[in-house]
């Protein structure tokens, strides 16, 4: 008998935190669940951990994906979709925790009433180690009522809701339908490309004022690495830039929502045009800098970022100091890096 949710774990390079992770999955208050583990050529002892804990645990519904190379999180999340036998998915990545209830509050909003969902969404928690501090993340109800799944793929872009990708359920059948993937060899970004495509497709999203996903910050933690190659800040900086575009073409494709057919053309498009022109100055590739400034089409969008002057006015700043500092703007980027 299949499972109602997979639970999709990428784990690479994690032998003193996936036992954590695990357990915080085992302990869950919800029990008609598969855990699909993805060793993404780990380098460490992770999978010897993850093989142990299984063992100890023999009760346990598990599928453990062993990668022949280090193929990255989004090619992990990927062959665990493709793994998963469960009505439902949720993907949690291998070194964050998760409250008892949080699988169980998910899957029972998704099936609320015989709805079904195609998605969703609940707040998280994000817990500093270093710092010892804790933030939550809720999603206000009096923000989604009577929304549509475009129309909080809006919000989200504007930042009005904050969500994490791991802290929402999805219907493996929606994913299949719409062909919804992670980008392989991405290694920034991937995670609100993902969510972002998912909204625009829905046709049902829910939603829990919740937040008991655990969010993990810690050394090791992509986001706050300490990177010692200027080259890797900028294949991070590059590959989130990619994600953006991608973004942007995809709601260019699909969207029919009229506030996010807006904010695409009039913030995220000059928002992406500005990234590129960052890289280039990362880059410290003067001459195509100043080519991409001058170029016409490049110049029409960046202006157009004054249409959302009202909703994110950061954007339209940004434009005037591309347009009219050019040089001192290329002078902060290419040192900044």
């Amino acid at each position: 008998m299949f499972p109602k949710v997979s639970i999709i774990v990428p784990v690479y390079n994690l032998e003193n935190r996936i036992e954590f992770t695990l357990n915080s999955i085992l302990s869950q208050s919800f029990s008609d669940y598969e855990i699909i583990a993805i060793n993404d050529f780990s380098s460490d002892r992770s999978a010897e951990v993850i093989k142990n804990f299984f063992l100890r645990n023999p009760t346990v519904r598990y599928k453990l994906l062993e990668h022949d190379r280090n193929k990255g999180v989004s090619a992990a999340r990927n062959n665990g979709i493709k793994a998963a036998s469960g009505e439902y998915v949720i993907f949690w990545d291998g070194d964050d925790l998760a409250r008892k209830d949080f699988v169980s509050d998910l899957y029972l909003k998704a099936v609320e009433d015989g709805k079904f969902y195609d998605i969703v969404m609940a707040g998280h928690t994000e817990r500093n180690e270093r710092k010892g501090t804790e933030k939550n993340y809720r999603i206000p109800s009096k923000l989604t009522t009577g929304k549509f799944s475009q129309q909080i793929a809006a919000l989200k872009i504007i930042g009005k809701i904050k969500t994490h990708m791991c802290s929402s359920i999805y219907k493996r059948s929606f994913l299949e339908k719409y062909d919804l993937q992670f980008s392989v060899g991405c290694t920034a970004g991937e995670d609100v490309e993902f969510a972002v495509k998912s909204l625009v497709r829905s046709e049902s999203t829910g939603f829990l004022e919740k937040n008991d996903y655990i969010y993990i910050v810690h050394g090791k933690k992509g986001i706050i690495e300490n990177y010692d190659s200027r080259l890797k800040k900028i294949r991070r900086y590059s590959d989130n830039t990619m994600a953006h575009i991608r973004t942007t073409e995809y709601i260019s494709r699909f969207a029919e929502d009229r506030d996010l057919i807006f904010l695409n053309d009039y913030m995220l498009l000059p928002q992406t045009v500005q990234r590129e022109i960052n890289l280039l100055a990362m880059k410290n590739d003067h001459i195509a800098f100043l080519d991409k400034i001058k170029d016409k089409k490049t110049r029409k969008i960046l202006w157009n970022s004054i249409q959302t002057i009202k909703i994110k006015p950061e954007v339209f700043i940004k434009t005037l100091f591309i347009l009219l500092s050019p040089n001192l703007y290329y002078r902060y980027y290419s040192e900044r890096y």
